[in-house]
């Protein structure tokens, strides 16, 4: 009886102390730069409009909110869903946007992370290249 009450306190340490990862992309982030490119030329930029955006992932979802102003057009950014990251491979499965043609596609792209700086890249296709002349960059930054 006392080798099994020993065993059982010695695996409830063990299991108290196993620790999952997390994963780096966990937490809120503030967008600082957004651009997109069509056509080779850049029809986006965080920085000709006024406004905000944060994103914020979970174990396994994502989420996002903004709000910018471009003249008198204001313009409310919403979307999430579930992503899966494996190493910089990330994609995005989306369930809810602002754009109702997103919902249900999947986004893929490239995710890097440099101290507290986020950039992901976007689309990318099987092999994980981006296509120069049609693509978007969003970098944040940590919040928490």
């Amino acid at each position: 009886m006392k080798k099994l009450v020993c065993y059982l306190v010695i695996t409830i340490f063990l299991i108290s102390c196993t620790h999952v990862e997390k994963s780096p992309i966990e937490g809120a982030w503030k967008a600082v730069f957004v651009q997109s490119y069509s056509g080779g030329s850049a029809v986006y930029d965080l920085n000709k409009v006024s406004g905000s955006q944060m994103k914020m992932w979970s174990e396994n979802n994502f989420i996002f909110v903004g709000k910018f102003q471009l003249d008198t057009t204001v313009i409310n950014n919403y979307g999430g869903g579930s992503y899966t990251l494996i190493r910089n491979q990330y994609m995005e499965s989306i369930l809810y946007h602002t754009d109702k043609g997103n919902v249900g596609k999947t986004i893929k792209m490239i995710i890097e992370i440099k101290n507290d700086t986020l950039t992901q890249t976007y689309p990318v296709n099987e092999e994980g290249q981006i296509d120069k002349n049609n693509y978007s960059i969003e970098k944040y930054v940590r919040l928490n």
